[in-house]
């Protein structure tokens, strides 16, 4: 006969949670745990001064008197006279006069703060903050609390590898880079990065070598990553577990698909009226395409079938289903010729005849975009054995497809009032 022994343990003795949002070189913790002691350990030496909160049990729910549950600023009146914590320092608190208190320091010198930066304890007694560990008071043992605190020297960054294939294809992968500089070794459960304005420039002041650990979604379809768009921001989500060793980089794989892609081979050319002499110009190179996902701030890499780096670009915070348009470089194997044939001044306006000559080098047949600045373009009386069309009031737009190995000549006469 065999027993069957079931060995009952409170889920809320074993369940533990730690989040971390990184900012640009801020980050900041979220955990929930049931405390063995009323002393949290292993607290990083770089957390902010006066960022360690309490979440549960919340201040705005103390009660100080039995059975009655006050507001907010009546917690903070019960405080005067008592010990607050100000900057890591044990102040007492003499006045306050929204939003501004009045505290003595140690020294005994009275000083004005701002009510904000001044931490009071959830329950009676205060807690202390060591380089290593805090001290709360001993009614918090054997409690489950919620608290954070914010991190320096923690940020993150984001970068892709465009790989061009045949067939107007390319391959897009898209990494996360997150740098801890700090001297702990985090074990999160989910990581939350944020991208806006504030994280374009990324200065960093880490060691100059790193260990790197990657990590890897699973699938293509990335449901370990979730971007949930924001008023000024975006946010990422990575709901795993996760570990950020101490001086080194983690990479967090968040994109790798195949996109269809349309190269644009685009030309400036000069205004009719004021050129003098044959100009020869090089095509600019860009690459279009769009994706179903929301992409970070980060740079692209360019290269080919073999692996060859092409240039680089910068892509911006950029929503869901929108067309994207990158630089490359300088299209080599095309050029563009414009010269001026004749022009002639009116009395009350002026012609002139300009020709152009494009040739394609290359192996593939090549669309070419050229843009003539032109005032009022839509008033000007333009004759040309080419189609164009008008991209705004003072910009005209000519779009000519050109086979391999081949060039071709034509010429605009542009007739404008003065």
């Amino acid at each position: 006969m065999r027993i069957l022994m079931l060995l009952f343990v409170p889920v809320s003795l074993l369940f533990s949670y730690s989040q971390m949002n990184i900012y640009n070189n801020k980050a900041q913790i979220f955990k929930k745990e049931r405390l063995v002691s009323n002393i949290i350990q292993n607290i990083p030496q770089t957390m902010i001064e006066s960022s360690f909160i309490i979440y549960k049990p919340k201040i705005a729910s103390y009660t100080y008197k039995k059975g009655n549950k006050t507001s907010l600023y009546d917690v903070w009146a019960s405080y005067k006279n008592k010990t607050v914590f100000y900057k890591n320092k044990e102040v007492t608190l003499r006045y306050i006069q929204q939003p501004y208190a009045l505290v003595e320091l140690p020294n005994k010198k009275l000083e004005t703060v701002e009510l904000k930066e001044i931490l009071f304890p959830p329950y009676e007694g205060t807690f202390l903050a060591t380089p290593n560990h805090i001290v709360l008071p001993k009614r918090y043992a054997q409690r489950e609390i919620r608290y954070g605190y914010m991190l320096e020297r923690i940020h993150w960054k984001s970068f892709y590898i465009m790989k061009f294939e045949k067939y107007n294809q390319a391959q897009l992968k898209g990494k996360f880079e997150i740098t801890n500089d700090t001297d702990t070794d985090f074990h999160l459960d989910a990581v939350r990065l944020i991208a806006g304005t504030q994280n374009n420039s990324i200065s960093s002041y880490a060691p100059n070598y790193y260990r790197t650990t990657r990590y890897k979604a699973r699938s293509i379809s990335l449901k370990s990553i979730r971007s949930a768009p924001m008023q000024n921001y975006y946010s990422y989500t990575y709901k795993r577990e996760i570990t950020l060793p101490s001086h080194a980089k983690s990479y967090i794989s968040f994109m790798d698909r195949r996109i269809l892609i349309t190269k644009k081979y685009t030309v400036h050319l000069s205004d009719p009226r004021y050129l003098d002499e044959e100009n020869k110009k090089v095509p600019q190179v860009s690459v279009q395409f769009k994706v179903p996902e929301a992409l970070p701030y980060g740079t692209v890499l360019f290269i080919n079938q073999k692996r060859v780096y092409l240039g680089d670009a910068k892509i911006a915070n950029t929503p869901k289903d929108v067309y994207i348009l990158l630089d490359i470089g300088k299209d080599f194997f095309s050029i563009v010729k414009e010269r001026l044939v004749d022009i002639r001044n009116f009395k009350d306006g002026v012609r002139s005849t300009v020709e152009y000559t494009l040739t394609n080098r290359s192996k593939k047949e090549r669309t070419y975009r050229l843009f003539v600045p032109l005032p009022e373009a839509k008033r000007a009386s333009i004759t040309t054995t080419k189609k164009y069309r008008f991209k705004d009031a003072n910009t005209l737009l000519f779009e000519i497809s050109l086979a391999p190995n081949r060039h071709e000549q034509f010429d605009v006469t542009y007739e404008q009032r003065k």
